[in-house]
């Protein structure tokens, strides 16, 4: 993995190029999830997130992967299990730029709702939500294992058609 330092790097969207997650891939957003998240997903997650339902894609510059997402889709509806930004890239609007291209993208397919589950002490992504029209639909109490033992989800929904 290239390492790069946040001074470094110039926003350039148009070099940004989106392609489908495959299996070979795993090692390396792994090694980004233990990065940028607290609570990171096990390689077993990434790993059974493959089949006909599920519509996963990484933004990748200068063969680098930016960020990714992991999204399941039922019927007319998605659910989006995991949006990470590489924290060489945060702070850069790349993850406006996944959640947008995934918005788009899900847009097409003709889905109508997109559910997900983020933790109530992740204000940065409840806020980037937010912006994007997402609603609290629900909390799941005590849903997330933290430090203090356990952590509410906050359910929010957005609706695309």
């Amino acid at each position: 993995m290239a390492v790069y330092s946040t001074a470094d790097i110039s926003v350039n969207f148009a070099a940004i190029t989106q392609q489908a997650i495959t299996l070979q891939d795993i090692a390396e957003l792994h090694k980004i999830e233990l990065a940028a998240n607290p609570y990171p997903w096990p390689v077993s997650a990434f790993t059974s997130s493959f089949s006909a339902l599920y519509y996963n894609f990484k933004l990748t510059l200068e063969q680098q992967i930016v960020g990714y997402v992991f999204c399941k889709i039922v019927a007319d509806q998605a659910e989006l299990f995991n949006i990470c930004v590489n924290p060489y890239f945060q702070g850069k609007g790349y993850g406006k730029q996944l959640l947008q291209q995934l918005i788009n993208d899900l847009s097409a397919k003709k889905i109508t709702e997109l559910w997900l589950e983020v933790r109530a002490s992740n204000h940065i992504a409840i806020g980037l939500y937010e912006s994007f029209g997402f609603a609290c639909a629900d909390i799941r109490p005590n849903y997330y294992t933290n430090a203090q033992g356990a952590e509410d989800a906050h359910i929010m929904c957005l609706y695309l058609l």
